[in-house]
Parts: C-alpha cells; structure tokens; sequence
C-alpha cells in the first residue's frame, strides 16, 4: 500500500489500495465515500477511506443479504403450504 493519512487517530488509505485489496472498483467506492457510507475524506481528486469503516459496510451488506435471503425462504414455504391446502 502506498501513502496513509491519519485523522483524529484514525488512519484512512487510498481509494485505490482499497479497491485493489477489497476487490471493488475505485468508482464504487468513490461513490460509497459521496454518499457517506464509508467514513472517508477527500483530497484534491482523491478519496482516501478509513478501512474498518470500509470493512463494517461490507459486513452489513453481507448480513444484509442473508436476511433477505431467510425473509423470502420463509415466505415461499408458507406460499408452497399455501398450495397445498387448496
């Protein structure tokens, strides 16, 4: 990893480390940095995000997803029991 910034003792790395170690396109998570979803600053063009935050956002996304995915299998069990009874 290149350069690092420290800010109020947290350290927050370039969007380009980032996206290479996370495997995400610099675009996206510019766009995470924008929207305020990761903690991030920006300096001049570049945007430099704290990786623990990068790091929670993904592991919400992640539980996110699996609560979705547990919110439909209970509903299409209850749409197949459905069927069933009529």
């Amino acid at each position: 990893m290149s350069e690092h910034i420290i800010v109020n003792d947290k350290t927050y790395l370039p969007s380009g480390d980032l996206a290479k170690a996370f495997s995400y396109s610099i675009d996206y998570l510019s766009r995470l940095a924008r929207e305020g979803k990761v903690d991030a600053t920006r300096i001049g063009r570049q945007w430099f995000i704290n990786p623990e935050s990068l790091d929670t956002f993904i592991k919400d996304v992640e539980q996110k997803k699996v609560e979705q995915r547990e919110q439909l299998r209970t509903e299409r069990k209850r749409e197949f029991q459905a069927s069933l009874q009529t």
